[in-house]
């Protein structure tokens, strides 16, 4: 059981009460989504935002704030569940409107701005680790407003918590590193068109090497292989290590099959003398208009032998009678070998992330505890 409202002490002195942080009703929403997408109430993405969920079948329950005085919205934070057991959240940044009160100018922006986010994040990550208490109704009391909380409601249980920033949102990854997040990987998003026709020979693989597609498998020998080949490719990874021991295995598999439509024929397995030791696994997305790289990796038996180039290649030709026009992946700028892999087959960088993450299992501790 959690708290969906505190008041958490920042003062030097017992009675001096904090911030009051709350889990977000619907009366509340409207101005707390519109501080989150730093528009002023009333904007028009305030509304797209909640109709894109709707359609989504996602919900805007997960929705924290930080109050005035006033009970206004100061900070946001909103959490999204993800496949995988994996929380992705998003925090307003500082006030670019102009549209905040002269009281709390500080709190908007500067040094303050990302202290009190901080606090944010980490109040939404102790709710989500059920390490405070969630009552039922509760009245939440801050410099003589009050105000009745929502009922208590059933949260998804993570393991994980994840955001994706822009490289030039530095106030942003100061206040999720203050609020007990990590650094992950800076991530660079890649693509290469699609060719058209053929462009490279059928791979000769080595001897004792062969390469069969998920959807040639009985699904429970398929899934064991899958679980099998993913776990040796993590041996030694250079592909954000960090990862490794945030999931377990199935659910990566989940992740990695929610992205774009789940093709089992477009799913690679790797054998190296009749045991799984890697993958190539392809998702398309039709309205992008691409193929998602979803992952490729090679156990410690199957590396050195040229099999990710000519398991790249395979793909390649494999996609070329299809409609998309791109191949995209994301990958950890800091595996080398993996960029000059995709780099020798012209792919091309288009966008950057700063990815950070923290464990959301209930054993884990924050670094604010």
């Amino acid at each position: 059981m959690t708290t969906f409202a505190t008041q958490s002490t920042s003062g030097s002195n017992p009675g001096d009460a904090g911030p009051v942080i709350v889990r977000v009703d619907d009366t509340l929403r409207p101005l707390a989504l519109a501080r989150l997408l730093g528009v002023r109430p009333g904007d028009r993405s305030v509304r797209d935002l909640e109709l894109a969920a709707a359609s989504d079948a996602n919900d805007l329950t997960q929705l924290w704030a930080t109050l005035n005085a006033a009970g206004r919205p100061v900070h946001v934070a909103l959490v999204m569940p993800s496949p995988g057991r994996t929380a992705m959240f998003f925090l307003s940044e500082d006030d670019a409107t102009g549209g905040g009160s002269a009281p709390d100018a500080e709190r908007l922006r500067g040094p303050e701005a990302t202290r009190e986010r901080a606090r944010l994040l980490q109040h939404v990550c102790q709710v989500l680790r059920r390490e405070r208490a969630e009552d039922a109704p509760t009245l939440g009391y801050h410099a003589g407003f009050a105000r009745r909380e929502p009922s208590r409601a059933e949260l998804p249980t993570y393991t994980m918590g994840q955001s994706l920033l822009e490289p030039s949102q530095g106030s942003l990854r100061s206040s999720f590193l203050q609020g007990g997040f990590s650094h992950l990987a800076d991530l660079a998003y890649m693509r290469r068109e699609i060719p058209r026709r053929p462009s490279f020979e059928q791979p000769v693989w080595p001897a004792g090497v062969s390469v069969r597609t998920v959807a040639s498998m009985p699904p429970a020998k398929a899934e064991a292989a899958l679980t099998h080949a993913l776990e040796r490719s993590y041996l030694g990874t250079l592909d954000c290590p960090a990862l490794c021991s945030l999931r377990t295995t199935q659910d990566v598999l989940a992740s990695h099959r929610s992205v774009g439509t789940y093709d089992p024929a477009m799913w690679f397995l790797v054998f190296v003398d009749d045991q799984p030791e890697g993958c190539l696994l392809l998702s398309p997305c039709p309205p992008q208009h691409t193929v998602e790289l979803v992952y490729i990796g090679l156990g410690p038996s199957a590396r050195g032998l040229g099999l990710g180039s000519a398991l790249m290649k395979m793909g390649l030709n494999h996609l070329c009678a299809r409609s998309e026009r791109w191949l995209a992946c994301a990958v950890d700028e800091a595996n080398a070998p993996a960029r000059r892999l995709y780099e020798s087959l012209r792919f091309r960088a288009f966008a950057k992330r700063v990815a950070l993450v923290q464990d959301l299992s209930p054993t884990s501790t924050s670094p604010m505890d």
